[in-house]
């Protein structure tokens, strides 16, 4: 049996999970609230997984680093998300944490979460991948080791909370819809703690604007010019 799988707080990189569940004709898990990540079966075996998450600050989401050493598949297959500014060294990082071979995987420009914008929707550019999966294809995928800026390991989570403050309003009703869909269990009521990774799933879920944001100036200089746009499969 074949299984995707999805990390995607504000929904962008769970499309291309659907796309790529729809191909296969394999079921889909959302893993992406703190609730199912928790609520999964990670004893159960797979033939073959594709997982799809996004990148953050160069680094795989805390959350994505357990999903990844949890699951247990023979082959995975791994679809990478970046919202074209650096998609660090990830793959390279998440063949360390796999129980299985990977036979594939795909690094794809698409929307920042910090920036408008359009989501990829180029998704038959990743069917070659897919095929690999009906043909059954077992050969392991070297993935190369790529540029990293040595000081995105320093402290990811204390950056991104510098970078970006994230503040309850006037208009929060007390619903606290931003748990239900948080990944970290970092936020209750709208008030954040420092678990907080900042992926904004609780801003966007939220049903009453009950949560305001603020860049730094840093962070707005940093984010004013994609600087990768290429799609890079192996």
């Amino acid at each position: 049996m074949n299984l995707v799988v999805c990390f995607s707080p504000t929904g962008g990189t769970k499309k291309i999970s659907e796309y790529a569940a729809d191909y296969l004709k394999s079921p889909l898990i959302d893993l992406t609230s703190f609730k199912n990540q928790n609520n999964f079966d990670y004893s159960k075996y797979y033939e073959y997984i594709v997982i799809c998450f996004p990148v953050y600050s160069q680094n795989i989401p805390n959350p994505v680093i357990d999903i990844l050493k949890k699951l247990k598949s023979k082959y995975f297959l791994l679809l990478i998300t970046y919202g074209r500014m650096n998609m660090g060294n990830v793959m390279y990082e998440a063949l360390k944490l796999l129980n299985g071979t990977a036979i594939g995987g795909a690094y794809i420009p698409t929307k920042h979460t910090y920036k408008v914008g359009n989501y990829f929707s180029d998704y038959n550019k990743l069917n070659c991948l897919f095929e690999r999966i009906n043909n059954k294809i077992t050969e392991k995928i070297k993935f190369p080791k790529l540029h990293k800026n040595p000081l995105s390991n320093i402290f990811p989570n204390l950056r991104s909370r510098n970078g970006l403050k994230l503040t309850k309003t006037d208009n929060c009703i007390i619903c606290n819809l931003c748990n239900k869909y948080c990944p970290t269990n970092s936020i209750n009521y709208g008030v954040v703690n420092n678990k907080c990774i900042r992926c904004l799933s609780c801003y966007f879920h939220c049903p009453n604007n009950g949560l305001n944001i603020k860049y730094s100036w840093f962070l707005q200089m940093y984010l004013r010019k994609d600087k990768i746009k290429d799609l890079i499969i192996y």
